[in-house]
């Protein structure tokens, strides 16, 4: 059961990526869930900032998922299947979702190409961070993520971080 799990939603946009992975209906989605050291203001309460290596253990111990815009019933890749493949690089949370050949990941494969859709989101929960508060109380304070236990990523059509990105094959 997920506790407290924080999803991130708003405009983004996507890279793509050569990596392999079998499975599915031969089609990829490839890109960057997250971006490290980009500060973004989270519903205009707090700015965000995640640090790298603030994946690497859950890709390392976890099996997130890929979902279509979050939507439980709408798998599109698993970690443990094959079918997702995460890594941490210089720029971010790189992804590469191989497409099931269903309704959902042929939806996905369309719109992505069509550039409907641009970016991606997160649902993860927080593990380690750090809050800094700024001395003019006007200003929002700084959240610095240092540690997340990432339980999907989704293609989303307002992606939270605008700097994200995905690309179909």
């Amino acid at each position: 059961m997920i506790k407290q799990a924080e999803i991130r939603n708003f405009p983004m946009q996507w890279e793509q990526r050569e990596t392999i992975l079998s499975g599915g209906g031969g089609a990829t989605l490839r890109g960057y869930a997250a971006i490290f050291g980009v500060k973004t203001e989270i519903l205009g309460l707090w700015i965000e900032q995640i640090e790298r290596g603030a994946f690497s253990k859950t890709i390392q111990e976890g099996d997130p998922l890929s979902l279509w815009g979050h939507n439980t019933d709408l798998v599109l890749g698993r970690k443990s299947a094959g079918t997702l493949s995460l890594r941490e690089d210089a720029k971010g949370l790189a992804v590469v979702i191989s497409l099931p050949d269903t309704t959902a990941g042929r939806d996905a494969l369309v719109s992505v190409k069509r550039r409907d859709v641009r970016g991606m989101s997160i649902a993860f929960q927080i593990i380690r961070q750090t809050w800094v508060m700024p001395e003019d109380r006007k200003e929002l304070p700084l959240r610095i993520v240092s540690e997340i236990k990432l339980y999907e990523v989704s293609p989303v059509a307002f992606p939270a971080v605008e700097e994200t990105s995905i690309e179909a094959n």
